[in-house]
């Protein structure tokens, strides 16, 4: 869901179309990716030298056009731009077909930027099948309670910053990430099952059981004696 709001409002988010293009819904094979790939250098502007302005011209918007003239190009390859005009490459039929139909989504959900967040996340959540998908899963109860998650963050968001709309809520989402910060809720609990997590946020769960691995009487000395003999 974060990949496809991503992916729709920033035509430089490769990593995250990418994500989308060979995930489990899209299916994208090597090769179509690759050739896609080419079509993005291929659409490529580069830069041009500006024109110096001209001091006597009377109209300042005009004086302002002229300064600015090449300033602002696009020089990295969009794999964006590439889906939403794939050219004549020999790609597959099922590929072609599928970056048509993906662009048209990323195109209605770019249209709708100015929307609510909590609306948007609720239409990815829609469009991709999310919804159905959770449910049908072996852990359904614990997918079901992150979807949820998301779109009570989300609306929590909006509550919070009504003005920031998507872009406010994606930037929120990143700098949470960097801090580590979960979700304000408790999903259900799977038996039978290990939790792999770093020692920061494994702190306070109150585990009967932890493992940290590598960690024995003398193995954290030998190995700090090892890397300063190397």
């Amino acid at each position: 869901v974060l990949a496809m709001l991503t992916a729709a409002t920033d035509p430089s988010a490769n990593d995250q179309l990418t994500r989308l293009l060979v995930g489990p819904r899209w299916r994208i094979g090597v090769r179509d990716l690759a050739l896609l790939g080419a079509r993005a250098r291929e659409l490529v502007r580069f830069p041009q030298e500006p024109a110096a302005p001209d001091p006597g011209a009377a109209d300042w918007r005009a004086t302002l056009r002229q300064a600015t003239a090449g300033s602002d190009p696009v020089d990295a390859a969009s794999l964006r731009d590439a889906l939403d005009d794939p050219g004549e490459a020999p790609y597959s039929v099922a590929a072609r077909s599928r970056f048509a139909a993906l662009s048209g989504e990323l195109g209605d959900l770019a249209r709708q930027a100015g929307d609510p967040a909590v609306d948007l996340v609720a239409r990815c959540i829609w469009l991709s099948g999310l919804d159905v998908e959770s449910r049908l899963t072996p852990t359904a109860e614990r997918d079901c309670a992150a979807v949820d998650a998301l779109l009570d963050v989300a609306g929590q968001h909006h509550a919070a910053e009504p003005e920031s709309g998507v872009q406010g809520f994606l930037r929120a989402v990143r700098l949470a990430r960097q801090a580590e910060r979960q979700p304000d809720f408790r999903a259900p609990e799977l038996t039978g099952c290990v939790r792999v997590m770093t020692v920061h946020k494994a702190k306070g769960l109150e585990a009967d059981v932890v493992l940290v691995p590598g960690m024995h009487a003398g193995g954290f000395r030998a190995r700090v004696d090892d890397e300063s003999d190397a």
